[in-house]
């Protein structure tokens, strides 16, 4: 989504869909491929051979099978990494603030807080979206906790790990090589980084493979078929999430909330300050983030017109300053 701002297209009424089921597979292989290239050196020497020398005394490399793997956020394509690596014989251990610690996971595989990933880790591979919590999440302080010679690998998104404070670990030696696919900026060519013998990056190909853009062009033109003919909305970024059937299943509270809320708007004078839904009974057990966008479209189309739908309806709310509270009575 790095090409799309979300927060225009909410606010102009736009939906916003995308598909990342596709490159699981894909982006899980990448990783693999560069965390074997980053154990056995296969860039440098590649690059040795090019310039027409055999240098095969100087890329003495390390075996992964028996080294601990740190995986670093457990979602689709962590958890793929994970597996594979259990099955080439490593040790992988994995830290995840949002998965329960009673969940089953796949055998072998040890759910761990953060700081025993730094304190045992050989590798240590992230897989989270870059938010304000995981930006610079390895960084000069985080990389002083983990074992001298540890390799990282960022497969995931840039700014995860701070790219002056690798440099500088690298350089000392505490780590010993890196691998990224992603960068801080993009396209970036001029890292310092890339002066480095023990990095290697590629330039973000994780998705980039012919079955997975396929695979994604497939899943997203689904996703969009489905929202025109069908009411459902799957992968939305800006909008409540709708399996199929269910906006069928519950028309009739969809037709009674935007009933309501139409004549709730023309019965009430003033200025419209707080919007309270109280939600009882089978209704409960729907989607309620869309039937609250329903009720407070429908309260806002008579005074605003046409403009407000259901994708915008709450930021148009929100900009007004019109506070909206939900209330659920089983």
């Amino acid at each position: 989504m790095d090409n799309v701002d979300v927060n225009a297209a909410t606010e102009h009424g736009v939906l916003v869909m995308n598909s990342p089921g596709g490159s699981t597979t894909t982006t899980a292989e990448h990783t693999i491929a560069m965390l074997f290239a980053l154990a056995r050196n296969i860039p440098q020497a590649y690059e040795t051979l090019k310039d027409h020398q055999w240098e095969k005394s100087k890329f003495k490399g390390v075996e992964l099978a028996g080294k601990t793997l740190g995986v670093i956020g457990l979602g689709r394509i962590g958890s793929e990494v994970a597996r594979k690596c259990q099955a080439i014989g490593m040790k992988v251990i994995a830290y995840d603030p949002y998965i329960n610690t009673d969940a089953h996971l796949s055998s072998g595989l040890a759910l761990v807080e953060i700081d025993q990933i730094f304190d045992q880790a050989d590798f240590i591979t992230v897989h989270v979206p870059l938010t304000e919590a995981t930006r610079s999440l390895i960084n000069q302080t985080t990389i002083s906790k983990m074992k001298d010679g540890v390799r990282l690998l960022n497969c995931a998104r840039g700014g995860i790990i701070n790219e002056k404070d690798l440099y500088e670990a690298i350089k000392s030696g505490k780590v010993a090589g890196a691998a990224f696919d992603v960068f801080e900026t993009k396209p970036n060519i001029q890292s310092p980084l890339l002066e480095l013998d023990n990095f290697i990056a590629t330039p973000h190909l994780g998705a980039s493979t012919v079955e997975a853009q396929r695979k994604v062009s497939e899943d997203i033109c689904r996703q969009v078929s489905d929202y025109l003919l069908k009411n459902t909305v799957r992968g939305a970024l800006n909008f409540p999430q709708i399996e199929v059937g269910q906006v069928e299943r519950y028309q009739h509270f969809v037709d009674l909330a935007a009933r309501l809320a139409t004549f709730i708007s023309q019965i009430c004078d003033g200025r419209m300050q707080t919007v309270s839904i109280h939600y009882s009974g089978e209704v409960c057990d729907m989607n309620l983030n869309y039937l609250t966008s329903i009720v407070v479209r429908s309260l806002l189309v008579p005074v605003l017109g046409e403009g407000v739908n259901l994708i915008n309806a709450m930021h148009v709310a929100n900009r007004r300053g019109i506070k909206v509270q939900e209330t659920r009575i089983r």
